[in-house]
C-alpha cells in the first residue's frame, strides 16, 4: 500500500460562449433586467419566484414551482403569499451566501498549494531575485538599458559604440583596433606622451629586444643596426664630437645645420725646403686642417697661407736635410 498526497489546483471560472451574461443587468434596486425572454414554460424552485407571467405546471416536475397569484407582484410558495420583492431579496442573499462559500474554499486550496507538509501553518516566503541581479538570458534584447550604481558582467561585453564619461580601467589584457586619444598617455607610471613629446622618468629603451633588427628613422634617411652602425643620407652635425674610433668611408662629410666638410691626403715636403703648396677646393678660411708626419722627423709642420676655396701651405721654420711625408685632414666648420 503506498500512502500520499495530491497537491491539486483548483481555477475557478466560468465560460459564456453565447454571450449570455453580457445583455443582462441590474438596476438601482438590484433588480435583474433581461431585455427578451421567450419560453414555453418555466418550472420555478421553491424557493425562488421571477416570473411575472402566468405559470404552468409541468406534471413530469416532482416539485412544481410557485404559482404566480392573481396579483402580479407576488407569488404562491407552498401556500405562503410572498412579493417579488422579497423573492429578489431572497435571491440576493443566497448569491451571496454563495459567493462567500466558494471564496472560502478557494481560499483553502491557495493555502493548502503554498504550504508544503499540507498541515496549517504560515505561508512559506517566496524567494525572488532581487531586480538589481536579475539575469537575462542569451535571447535578450534590451532597447534601452541604464545604469545609475554599479554594473558587473560576467561574460562577454560586445557593444557598436561605447561612451565612458569618467574613467576606464582595464585589470587584464586589453586589445584595441584603431585608437585616438584626445589627451595625455601615461603607461605604467613612468612612459608619458604628451603632445608631440616622448619622456620617461627613467631610461627611455628603443628596440631594446634581442630579436630587433635596427632602427629607422624618417623613412630610410637615419638607419642604426643592432650592431650600432648609424647610416644617415644628410648630413652630420655636431658642437662636440668624442669617440675611440672614428671611420671615414668617403673622402666628404657635411652637416646640414653647420656645415662639416672633409678631405684627406698626403704630402711631401722636399729636402732643403721650407713650404709646400696643397690645392683644395674644400678648404675655407674657418677650416681645420690637420697635418701628421709619416716621417720621422724633428721638425714641426705648420699651416699657413689659407686661400678659401684654392689651397693652403705646409711649412717649415728651418729647411731639414731630409723629406717629410705627411698626411692632411680638412675639416670645415662654421
Amino acid at each position: 500500500m503506498c500512502q500520499g498526497k495530491i497537491l491539486v489546483f483548483v481555477n475557478v471560472s466560468f465560460a459564456d460562449p453565447g454571450n449570455f451574461f453580457a445583455s443582462l443587468s441590474l438596476d438601482n434596486e438590484g433588480n435583474l433586467i433581461i431585455p427578451k425572454l421567450k419560453t414555453g414554460s418555466i418550472i420555478l424552485d421553491p424557493f425562488l419566484a421571477t416570473a411575472s407571467a402566468q405559470l404552468t405546471e409541468d406534471p413530469a416536475y416532482q416539485n412544481p414551482g410557485p404559482i404566480l397569484s392573481s396579483n402580479q407582484n407576488s407569488f404562491d410558495v407552498g401556500g405562503k403569499i410572498v412579493s417579488l420583492e422579497d423573492r429578489i431579496k431572497s435571491l440576493e442573499t443566497r448569491v451571496k451566501e454563495q459567493d462567500a462559500t466558494v471564496s472560502a474554499k478557494l481560499a483553502e486550496a491557495t493555502s493548502s498549494a503554498q504550504t508544503t507538509s499540507g498541515e496549517s501553518g504560515p505561508t512559506p516566503e517566496v524567494n525572488l531575485t532581487p531586480p538589481d541581479i536579475l539575469l537575462a538570458t542569451g535571447s535578450a534584447t534590451l532597447a534601452n538599458l541604464k545604469v545609475t550604481s554599479e554594473a558587473t558582467f560576467s561574460g562577454m561585453l560586445a557593444a557598436y559604440d561605447l561612451n565612458i564619461s569618467n574613467s576606464f580601467k582595464s585589470l587584464g589584457e586589453t586589445t584595441l583596433g584603431k585608437t585616438l586619444i584626445a589627451g595625455d598617455l601615461i603607461v605604467d607610471g613612468m612612459l608619458s606622451i604628451t603632445g608631440s613629446s616622448l619622456s620617461n622618468l627613467s631610461i627611455l629603451y628603443i628596440q631594446n629586444s634581442p630579436l630587433a633588427e635596427g632602427l629607422d628613422i624618417f623613412n630610410g634617411k637615419v638607419t642604426i643596426d643592432k650592431e650600432g652602425n648609424i647610416q644617415t643620407q644628410g648630413k652630420i652635425t655636431a658642437s662636440e664630437v668624442e669617440t675611440n674610433k672614428l671611420t671615414i668611408s668617403n673622402t666628404q662629410i657635411a652637416s646640414s645645420s653647420a656645415t662639416l666638410a672633409a678631405s684627406i691626403g698626403t704630402g711631401t715636403l722636399p729636402a732643403n725646403t721650407i713650404k709646400i703648396t696643397i690645392p683644395s677646393t674644400l678648404v675655407t678660411l674657418s677650416s681645420k686642417i690637420f697635418i701628421t708626419p709619416t716621417t720621422s722627423t724633428d721638425k714641426v709642420l705648420s699651416v699657413t697661407n689659407i686661400i678659401a676655396g684654392e689651397s693652403f701651405d705646409v711649412s717649415l721654420v728651418s729647411p731639414g736635410p731630409d723629406e717629410i711625408k705627411f698626411n692632411w685632414w680638412i675639416v670645415q666648420t662654421e
